[in-house]
């Protein structure tokens, strides 16, 4: 029986005159059940009638409420299932819930805009925050020596230094930091500089973030010492030695390459999905081939196996790279995957992962419906902004590769003349970049609209005449492409603007002035013919 039940039966046995043994005994059952103070009225009243009896039972429910309330504020300090903390288990209760709250932390900590993918991680130390505290080249020195009077400069402070470089969070010029970034290099060639795996995974990883050229001497110098020390590569240091390369162009040797693969292999099955993504990034840039490619991609679906739910950044890093990976297909387990998921968080994706993500589609003849097309390019017009130029020239294509015209479908002509805005918008932003490469930006944006024979409106084939002839007609190297793309867009001016350009125009031109030459020497021909006929008759007149 319920407690509350017992408490109310007690209450009216004593107050209706009940025998004494019955009140005594109810004290009972309410002392074993273990209710609260509140019955002791009930059980003073039940005194009044029997008090030997009512007393056993009060004495009794004292000593049951005494123990559950010890059992309540056990229960309270410890959950169920949970052991009572010992002095020796305190300490370590205190640890986990310190690495928990630094686990919230990191979790609720913003993305870092200076990371990139494939970048090591390097331990926070005091060396690590006075070189970050540095505001010049000439400051990272004096740092350096400093360690190397102390003899701490180990090839973990070269790392961190390299690292400063690359990352540039203190504000250093560009010139500056590639400067002292080559003397480095140097003399890391000449073997001055302590090494191990990860400061020589390092020593490319900089270059490659501070965009120089894999076919500057001082990167060549270096690649042997870098090389030297792929052994002792961890999983971090592997792949952005790969992911330097890729950006670099600089194709390894047989011999590093195969050490690289091999070491790549060994390692897969700890790789995390970030390292295994610029592993990709730059096994695709140096164009290697599928029996290469295809135990990355294994790993890429074994790991997303692993996490069904992927965060926005992954995605977007993923989904970047998919037009680029040999050896898949619109079948695997990750294109399925990636394009489910992308579906379902396109609204969270930046707009170059979705028109990445279009030209994928196209590229592995994946199948996507008129629905899920009109969702992604619903997501890309609101993100529209965040185009460079890049962004929706990728989108051109993969409509494309997908087989869409404008007009068809979602491709609606209103969203590609908003499509075309941006991206008018994005050629004017980069009118400074030179001649030949905004030829060549405007170009492959007039191929692109055409070729999905888009009806655009007359102020934006204007304006692309306008970007071409300011960057210069001359400069183009296939101009009969764009008098093309303009006889597409059924734009007349511009077919006419880039005749004299063409193999047919400059043909045309030259028979023209053929002609004309070959008129001219027959004209001057025709009076010195009269004049030698009147020669002889003057003479034969004389005669």
């Amino acid at each position: 029986m319920h407690r509350h039940a017992i408490k109310r039966l007690l209450c009216f046995a004593a107050g209706s005159g009940a025998a004494p043994q019955l009140v005594g005994r109810f004290g009972l059952a309410l002392g074993a059940v273990g209710c609260n103070r509140s019955s002791s009225a009930a059980v003073a009243g039940a005194a009044l009638a029997q008090p030997a009896a009512a007393a056993t039972g009060l004495a009794t429910w004292r000593s049951f409420s005494a123990a559950a309330d010890a059992d309540a504020s056990h229960a309270a300090a410890f959950p169920a299932g949970e052991p009572p903390a010992t002095e020796e288990q305190v300490p370590d209760q205190q640890q986990e819930q310190q690495q928990q709250q630094e686990q919230q932390q990191q979790q609720g900590r913003p993305r870092d805009p200076q990371r990139r993918r494939g970048e090591p991680r390097m331990p926070r130390d005091p060396d690590q925050e006075r070189l970050q505290a540095c505001t010049s080249a000439d400051d990272m020195r004096s740092w350096r020596a400093t360690l190397e009077g102390d003899g701490r400069f180990y090839a973990d402070q070269l790392a961190m230094l390299v690292r400063a470089l690359g990352n540039n969070r203190q504000g250093l010029g560009d010139e500056e930091r590639r400067a002292y970034l080559l003397e480095l290099l140097g003399e890391a060639a000449q073997g001055g500089l302590p090494l191990n795996g990860k400061a020589a995974a390092y020593l490319l990883w900089a270059p490659a973030k501070l965009s120089l050229r894999g076919s500057d001497p001082e990167v060549q110098a270096v690649l042997p010492v870098v090389f030297q020390h792929i052994d002792s590569m961890q999983s971090n240091d592997v792949t952005s030695t790969l992911w330097a390369c890729g950006l670099l162009g600089i194709l390894p040797s047989d011999e590093a390459m195969e050490q690289l693969t091999s070491r790549l292999q060994e390692l897969l099955p700890t790789l995390k999905l970030k390292e295994l993504t610029a592993a990709g990034v730059g096994l695709t840039r140096l164009g290697m081939p599928p029996s290469v490619t295809l135990p990355l991609v294994a790993a890429f679906e074994a790991k997303v196996a692993e996490m069904p739910d992927l965060n926005s950044s992954e995605l977007e890093r993923m989904v970047r790279l998919l037009p680029h990976l040999p050896g898949l297909n619109a079948s695997s387990p990750f294109c399925t995957t990636l394009f489910g998921q992308l579906l379902r968080k396109a609204k969270q994706v930046d707009l170059y992962a979705l028109t990445e993500a279009l030209w994928a589609a196209g590229s592995l003849k994946y199948p996507l419906s008129d629905g899920d097309l009109q969702r992604l390019l619903r997501c890309i017009e609101k993100r529209l902004g965040e185009n460079h130029g890049v962004q929706v020239q990728s989108l051109l294509y993969g409509l494309r590769t997908l087989g869409y015209r404008a007009g068809q479908g979602p491709v609606t002509h209103e969203f590609m003349e908003k499509c075309m805005d941006s991206q008018l918008q994005a050629l004017e932003r980069r009118g400074a970049a030179g001649a030949p490469q905004q030829a060549a930006y405007v170009l492959k944006a007039l191929n692109g609209a055409s070729t999905l024979h888009a009806q655009l409106p007359e102020y934006q084939l204007e304006s692309m005449l306008s970007l071409l002839q300011a960057a210069g007609l001359q400069t183009l190297e296939k101009p009969w492409l764009a008098q093309a793309a303009f006889r597409r867009l059924q734009y007349q001016p511009g077919v006419d603007a880039l005749e004299p350009f063409t193999k047919y125009g400059q043909r045309a031109k030259r028979r023209r002035s053929t002609r004309g030459g070959r008129q001219d020497r027959e004209e001057g021909e025709l009076p010195q013919a009269e004049g030698s006929s009147s020669v002889p008759t003057e003479a034969a007149a004389a005669s």
